[in-house]
């Protein structure tokens, strides 16, 4: 007698509902226990993220109030010169304060500041702990003409401090910008515990000294985390994201209600149970109509499966049959994006191995070039060597000094290309240290034109400089130098004798340019990016120009290193104009 067997239909509407039934107890359990926690959780995770935002925004806004004062005190000229970028950054007033005299040097009409400053803001200022940035000294809050600031001091140039009066109002602002919830806000704090900006108008007014609150005595320490704490301005339990200020010491909470994540679990909870009731009913109407539907639509799967034998065979995905559920879609889908993922990866395997031909290709091309280069001086060494080993006995002294001179030169010419490739290996890889300083492009120029005059004025050339920079910018002198210097050196190898080679310098709000333009042959159109590679000249100059092809590549390294770029283009009354960019 043939066993009867219970139908897939069957089976799974009985799984649907054991599956459905079974956890909904648990469910409801777990929900009202973890909704809670889970809201913990994610306070734990957002407050923290925008406490951490806020910091880095207040970090930015006091590192360019740093830079500001400090430009301003190193400046040998008048405060008041500075007012409108000081200005820009809520800073109305600037005191001279020499010993125990204090001149103001300039204040806003709209926030008068009058002398003597407050002795303890000035105290703080020169306390052995005081908050700074760099040279730069920042004091807690105090109040002048009864509002509250901050005093910020630099050493000046001609002695004693320049005193800045930084007001509140943009710290104020950013603290309004985060509200949520119904009494979630920001608090932010100077580094002694006392209120920067806060809802409450008043703590906020009278600078309201909030060291006693634990959250805020965790900021004061320079502590980052959550923390539970109660307001008194909010007359709540409070749980608040906190960190600190690097350098100023300001401290920043984003605190909101506890009771509010009591009534967002609440909904979390009832909502829970309402899909879970709805989940019930619904399981054995699914199971049954599902059951039916499963089985034709994955078998189809399956053959379509087996029909692609590899990743490079043609796929179409055919239409399932009606009431295919939306799994066997997605699996349809998902192995239609499999087979795709198989020919991209297919695509990449061979792009990837055309690459590694091409860079064993340039590998190649690279040691040949410095086979020839290095072989070239070495010959010429080891050739005037030998002759000076048959000429020493003889009485011809001039003869035996050419060939010294001869070996010296291949020696020099050696040295400069080893040197080179040292440059070169040492820029690429990033081993090769800037040293970084103020350079004045216009001085710079006019001492690399110094040193090529001599070798341009051999060649009958004039080196004609135009434009001037009134900015001084932050580079290594000596690298940046090195790259005029070659780019000038080319420019008189190439130019045609009793020729003008052009140096032009200009500056922008943001970058420097220098462009070197000469009267040479010009650069083929598709090598303008091509002559910044090893071993690499123009096509137009290669023939007898000489040289290792390297000083270009390194001069793009070396650019490159101090965050600009260099480009080369032709001009259309001839030649071609190399362009160097840095920032400022």
């Amino acid at each position: 007698m043939r066993e009867k067997r219970m139908s897939l239909r069957t089976k799974l509407t009985i799984a649907f509902l054991l599956v459905a039934t079974v956890p909904v107890v648990m469910l409801a359990t777990w929900v009202e226990r973890s909704a809670v926690q889970k809201e913990f959780d994610t306070v734990t995770e957002k407050h923290l993220i925008i406490a951490r935002n806020l910091s880095a925004a207040m970090e930015r806004y006091a590192n360019d109030i740093a830079a500001a004062v400090s430009a301003a005190a190193s400046s040998k000229g008048d405060a008041r010169d500075w007012r409108e970028l000081l200005g820009n950054l809520d800073i109305h007033s600037a005191i001279v304060v020499d010993g125990e005299k204090q001149e103001v040097a300039w204040s806003g009409a709209r926030f008068p500041v009058t002398v003597p400053l407050p002795d303890t803001a000035l105290a703080e200022l020169s306390a052995p702990n005081v908050r700074s940035i760099g040279p730069v000294r920042f004091s807690n809050l105090t109040r002048i003409a009864d509002r509250p600031v901050m005093l910020v001091a630099a050493a000046r140039t001609g002695g004693g401090d320049l005193v800045v009066v930084l007001d509140t109002p943009y710290l104020v602002k950013l603290q309004k910008s985060i509200a949520f919830g119904e009494l979630g806000h920001s608090m932010m704090v100077d580094a002694s515990g006392r209120v920067i900006a806060h809802p409450n108008a008043e703590w906020q007014r009278i600078s309201k000294n909030a060291s006693k609150l634990s959250v805020v005595q965790k900021m004061m320490r320079g502590e980052t985390g959550v923390a539970e704490f109660y307001s008194p301005p909010m007359k709540a339990d409070m749980i608040a994201g906190h960190t600190s200020v690097a350098g100023v010491g300001w401290g920043v909470m984003v605190p909101q209600p506890v009771r509010e994540l009591y009534v967002h679990a609440t909904e979390v909870t009832m909502m829970a149970i309402i899909i879970t009731v709805l989940g019930l009913t619904g399981a054995g109407v699914l199971g049954w109509w599902l059951a039916r539907r499963i089985a034709a639509p994955f078998a189809k799967i399956r053959d379509q499966m087996l029909d692609v034998e590899s990743p490079e065979q043609s796929y179409v995905r055919e239409a399932l049959p009606n009431g295919a559920t939306h799994e066997a879609h997605q699996l349809a889908e998902s192995f239609e994006e499999m087979v795709a993922r198989l020919r991209l990866s297919s695509a990449e395997i061979v792009a990837a191995k055309e690459a590694a031909e091409r860079a064993n290709h340039a590998k190649s091309e690279f040691l040949a070039n410095m086979s020839h280069e290095l072989r070239t001086p070495l010959h010429g060494i080891l050739s005037f060597a030998e002759l000076s080993v048959e000429a020493a006995d003889s009485g011809d002294s001039e003869t035996r000094r050419q060939y010294a001179r001869h070996i010296e030169q291949s020696g020099e010419v050696l040295l400069n290309l080893v040197d080179s490739l040292l440059d070169l290996s040492k820029l690429e890889s990033g081993r090769q240290q800037l040293e970084l300083g103020d350079v004045s492009p216009d001085h710079l120029v006019e001492t690399v034109v110094s040193e090529v005059s001599p070798l341009a004025s051999k060649r009958g050339l004039v080196i004609d400089t135009s434009g001037t920079c009134d900015l001084s910018i932050e580079a290594d002198p000596v690298r940046l130098g090195q790259v005029v210097r070659n780019l000038l050196a080319n420019a008189i190898k190439f130019t045609a004798e009793a020729s003008v080679i052009n140096v032009d310098i200009q500056q922008d709000a943001h970058f420097t340019y220098l462009r070197i333009t000469d009267a040479g042959p010009g650069i083929p159109a598709e090598e303008t990016d091509f002559i910044f590679q090893k071993f690499v000249q123009s096509s137009a100059t290669a023939d007898g120009a000489g040289g290792t092809g390297l000083g270009l590549a390194i001069s793009r390294e070396i650019i490159a290193a101090q965050g600009g770029r260099i480009w080369a283009e032709n001009v259309a009354v001839g030649g071609a104009r190399f362009t160097v960019e840095v920032p400022n």
